[in-house]
């Protein structure tokens, strides 16, 4: 509960399906060339604030990186975890991306529906 109520305002977002809207306009969202600058060690680690996922490859050394400071984070704000380690709150990160990420495809529009139709 911890991680998924500090994750949302990250990203933006009161309710998953809010994604779509918190990722329009490429907001919320890393670009493949800032995901390959910083692989090739030419930028510093992505920055939690804003959160900016990649969400083309969700188990990536970028969104590790976010995992990571993301729990390092949430115990440094000392949070009741519940026994929560370092490692379960980096798993539940990713969860969260994953259903995300499924979030957002089931409103993306096939080719032959509208943004509407896509989100009925």
């Amino acid at each position: 509960k911890v991680v998924h109520d500090a994750l949302k305002p990250k990203l933006g977002i009161t309710h998953d399906k809010d994604i779509k809207e918190a990722t329009k306009n490429h907001q919320h969202m890393a670009s493949p060339d800032e995901v390959d600058n910083f692989d090739n060690g030419l930028i510093l680690a992505p920055s939690l604030t804003p959160l900016h996922p990649y969400w083309d490859e969700i188990c990536c050394p970028w969104n590790k990186s976010l995992a990571k400071q993301f729990a390092d984070e949430i115990i440094a704000a000392g949070h009741e975890l519940s026994g929560e380690t370092r490692e379960n709150i980096k798993t539940h990160f990713f969860q969260r991306l994953v259903t995300l990420k499924k979030e957002l495809k089931c409103q993306t529009p096939r080719s032959n529906e509208t943004e509407a139709q896509a989100t009925q």
